[in-house]
């Protein structure tokens, strides 16, 4: 168990985060740290909040382990205005979508004890009032670790998201983000272009769309503030991403033009074996 917990940024993950601490009984004190006074509130009237602060240097004053849960456009700037002030002996980690930017301003702020994470959870919802303390339970999550930084501290933060009943990937920031850009920066990016794709055709179109077609296009309600962000941070890599896809978009084109029924099955088995693959 950890003396103080300082979370962030109460958001989806943030208070999410706060909940499941609360729940696993990991802190005997949950300390956030909210920019807008209406947050502060709402967490300080839960039962998983015991202390509530505006002043990042307050809320992790005496913090054993400290959580980034802001956007990933905030996290590099955040993570230098900490290091002027932050105790050696805090561990600090981050739930950011991309990795090798953040932990990069993580070494050039010379915070020691910072460990990069990625809780693979989420939803379309944002907000403090979409959280769940269940949000992170069966989920992976990537743990990254700085070159030259103890190792301990890497093991500590795998404990903790272990702890919350994840599934820890070990990787390289720069590995993280190759991975991330294939099989989620990139997936979000193409349902939000067929999203758009659609929407260009004739409005009463969609009154023609089964279930298929939104449980397809439901990450494209995700947040398009979160997205861009998210989108810029990883961009080399998610068009490398991009690049393999569209070798893949050639082949089913090609696979159309020939009319081989065969080729065409063996294609579509060969994707429906890897998506069976995923349960």
């Amino acid at each position: 168990m950890f003396e103080k917990i300082t979370i962030v940024g109460p958001g989806l993950l943030g208070a999410s985060l706060g909940m499941a601490i609360h729940a696993r009984k990991l802190a005997r004190t949950a300390s956030i740290w909210a920019r807008r006074e209406e947050s502060r509130k709402a967490c300080l009237a839960t039962p998983w909040c015991q202390e509530v602060s505006g002043d990042l240097e307050e809320a992790l004053r005496k913090a054993e382990l400290a959580v980034l849960c802001t956007p990933v456009v905030h996290l590099t700037e955040m993570l230098g205005e900490i290091g002027s002030f932050l105790s050696p002996d805090c561990l600090v980690t981050d739930v950011g979508s991309t990795k090798a930017n953040i932990c990069q301003a993580a070494s050039e702020a010379k915070l020691t004890s910072f460990v990069g994470s990625h809780p693979i959870a989420g939803s379309e919802k944002t907000g403090l009032e979409n959280a769940r303390a269940n949000l992170f339970a069966n989920s992976p999550c990537f743990v990254t670790q700085i070159e030259n930084n103890d190792s301990a501290h890497s093991e500590k933060v795998a404990d903790f998201w272990q702890a919350l009943e994840m599934k820890v990937i070990r990787s390289t920031p720069e590995e993280h983000d190759q991975i991330l850009a294939h099989v989620s920066h990139l997936p979000h990016l193409l349902v939000s272009t067929l999203c758009h794709a659609l929407g260009n055709r004739p409005k009463e179109w969609s009154n023609g769309c089964g279930q298929g077609l939104r449980d397809t296009t439901r990450i494209a309600a995700g947040s398009p503030a979160i997205w861009t962000d998210i989108a810029q941070q990883n961009r080399e890599e998610i068009l490398k991403a991009l690049d393999h896809f569209d070798e893949e978009s050639r082949s089913l084109r090609i696979l159309l033009e020939e009319n081989d029924s065969e080729k065409l099955f063996r294609w579509l088995d060969k994707s429906k074996v890897y998506r069976e693959s995923l349960d």
